[in-house]
């Protein structure tokens, strides 16, 4: 038991230093598009919803390949696999990432009138423990053999 206990800290542990990069990524990303829209006026009031959005598109990849690659490392998975695992992580950033951010930045920029600039990491709090169930359980978790 205290052997479980002490691997998953450790890849929570690991999985939260591949967050760490990715949300430097993301929010790189996101300051940038964001800047982008506000000089050439494109998009008006919603321009930090798309930013926010290409942010966590693009950094997809990079979180699928480092947590394959140094938090959950299955390098036993076949590279046909890998096309499912990936669509896996697809989604699970499309429900956390776009969806349960876009609401949780509505709320801390629109309710609370938090700046935008600020608002994406109050919404870490949320998805990071709920990214780390579902990549650890959904996307690199092992079949079991019946």
């Amino acid at each position: 038991m205290r052997e479980r206990i002490t691997r998953d800290a450790s890849c929570f542990f690991r999985f939260c230093i591949v967050g760490a990069s990715n949300t430097l990524l993301s929010y790189a990303c996101y300051l940038l598009i964001l800047k982008t829209c506000r000089v050439f006026r494109w998009l008006g009031g919603i321009d930090y919803l798309a930013a926010q959005a290409a942010g966590y598109v693009l950094s997809i990849i990079w979180s699928f390949y480092w947590n394959h690659r140094f938090v959950f490392g299955d390098r036993e998975r076949k590279p046909e696999g890998m096309a499912g695992m990936l669509a896996k992580t697809y989604a699970s950033y499309l429900f956390t990432g776009l969806f349960v951010n876009s609401l949780l930045m509505l709320l801390w920029v629109r309710v609370f009138g938090i700046p935008e600039v600020a608002a994406p990491f109050l919404c870490l709090a949320a998805t990071v423990p709920l990214n780390f169930i579902l990549q650890k359980i959904w996307v690199f978790g092992k079949k079991r053999e019946t």
